[in-house]
C-alpha cells in the first residue's frame, strides 16, 4: 500500500477487520452507514486518493463539513455513526503506520472540535443535493415510515412539519430485540477528582478524561487508579439514574442504564459529581467530582492521571506493599487508551 497509489480496497479491508464493538450495539450504528460514509468520504477527495490528501487538514475539513453533508445519504439521527466511522478510519491509518501518533492525535482533536458543526450541517435540508434527497425518500418509502395516504415525499413532509430548514426526523424502524445506543455530541473532555470515602488520610486521584468514554471504560480507569482487580460488581449513581455493570440485576427503582451503553458526556457536562460503588460486600464508595470541562487545547485522547495522594486499600484484605506511583499508573492508563475504539 504505497503513499502515491493508495489501495482503497486493502485499506477498507483493514478498516473492517477490527471494528469496535460499539458499531454493533444498536440500530443507530450499522455497517451500511459505515460503508456509505467511507465511500462518499473517499469520493470527496477525487478519483486518485492518496495518504497525503487524506492527512491534509484543509482537505479533510472541506470533505467533512461541505461534501459529506451535501452528498452523503444518511439521516441526521444516523450521522453520529459517520463520525465514529471517521474516527475509526484514522485509527486504522495510525495502526497501519500510515499516520504518525502526533498526526493521529491532531485528527482526533479536529474531529472532536468540528463534530457539532458536522452534525448540524447533516441536519440542514438546504445543503442537501437532489440525489441525496431522492435516496432518502426512497429509503423511507421502502421502510413504510410514510403512511399510504400521505401525498408528500418524506423529506418534503418533514420539512413542512419542521417549518424551517432543520428537519425534525422521526427515528427509523428499530428492531424490538436490539438496544438503542446513541453516542452523544462529545465535549472535548473533563478534569475530575476521585476521592475514596472516609479515608484518613485522604486517598484521591485527579485525572483528565476524553469526552468519548463510556462508564464501563471509566470503571476500568478507576480499577487502575486504585490498584483493584475488577473482581466485583459496581454501580455509578449519576443524577437521577443508576449505571450498572452488565452483570448486575436491574434494581427497578431509578432510571437505569448499562455501563457499556452509557456515555460520560451524557452526564458530566451538567453534573457536579457522580458516585461510584464497587464491591457490594466491602462497599468501597468513591465520589467523582467534575472539576472542569477541558478546552480544545487541553483535550486528551487517553485517560491521564495528573496527581494523586494515598495508597488505596487492596481487595480481599490484602495489604498494599508499594506507594502510589504516578508514572506506573499512567503507563497502565495508556494501555487502556490503546484498547479504546477511537
Amino acid at each position: 500500500m504505497s503513499i502515491k497509489k493508495l489501495d482503497l480496497a486493502a485499506l477498507m479491508e483493514a478498516f473492517m477487520q477490527d471494528l469496535p464493538e460499539v458499531f454493533f450495539m444498536g440500530p443507530q450504528v450499522n455497517l451500511e452507514v459505515l460503508e456509505e460514509t467511507m465511500d462518499f468520504f473517499f469520493q470527496g477527495f477525487g478519483p486518485q486518493v492518496t495518504i497525503a490528501m487524506l492527512t491534509q487538514p484543509e482537505n479533510f475539513r472541506h470533505v467533512y463539513l461541505k461534501f459529506l453533508p451535501t452528498n452523503l445519504p444518511v439521516f441526521p439521527e444516523e450521522a453520529v455513526a459517520s463520525v465514529l466511522a471517521l474516527k475509526h478510519f484514522y485509527h486504522t491509518l495510525f495502526r497501519l503506520q500510515l499516520l504518525s501518533k502526533e498526526r493521529y492525535q491532531d485528527f482526533l482533536l479536529l474531529l472532536q472540535e468540528q463534530q457539532g458543526n458536522f452534525l448540524e450541517a447533516m441536519s440542514q435540508f438546504s445543503v442537501w443535493s437532489e440525489e441525496k434527497v431522492a435516496v432518502l425518500n426512497a429509503i423511507v418509502e421502502d421502510s413504510d415510515l410514510v403512511s399510504a395516504d400521505e401525498d408528500l415525499p418524506y423529506v418534503e413532509k418533514r420539512k413542512s412539519i419542521a417549518g424551517s430548514n432543520v428537519i425534525a426526523f422521526p427515528g427509523l424502524i428499530k428492531p424490538a430485540d436490539k438496544r438503542e445506543v446513541k453516542a452523544p455530541i462529545f465535549p472535548g473532555g473533563f478534569q475530575v477528582r476521585i476521592d475514596l470515602a472516609d479515608s484518613k488520610p485522604p486517598i484521591w486521584r485527579r485525572l483528565l478524561l476524553p469526552g468519548d468514554l463510556t462508564y464501563e471504560t471509566l470503571h476500568q480507569v478507576i480499577q487502575t487508579l486504585f490498584a483493584w482487580d475488577d473482581d466485583h460488581l459496581y454501580l455509578f449513581h449519576a443524577g437521577d439514574r443508576l449505571i450498572r455493570s452488565p452483570y448486575t440485576e436491574p434494581f427497578g427503582e431509578l432510571k437505569e442504564s448499562i455501563a457499556q451503553e452509557a456515555w460520560l458526556a451524557e452526564d458530566f457536562h451538567k453534573l457536579k459529581k457522580v458516585d461510584y460503588l464497587y464491591d457490594f460486600g466491602a462497599d468501597w464508595q468513591l465520589t467523582i467530582k467534575i472539576e472542569k470541562i477541558l478546552t480544545a487545547a487541553e483535550v486528551v485522547t487517553v485517560p491521564q492521571c495528573v496527581k494523586g495522594k494515598g495508597v488505596a486499600p487492596l481487595e480481599n484484605g490484602k495489604v498494599p506493599t508499594t506507594a502510589f506511583d504516578l508514572e506506573a499508573v499512567n503507563r497502565k492508563l495508556a494501555k487502556i487508551g490503546e484498547d479504546l475504539p477511537f
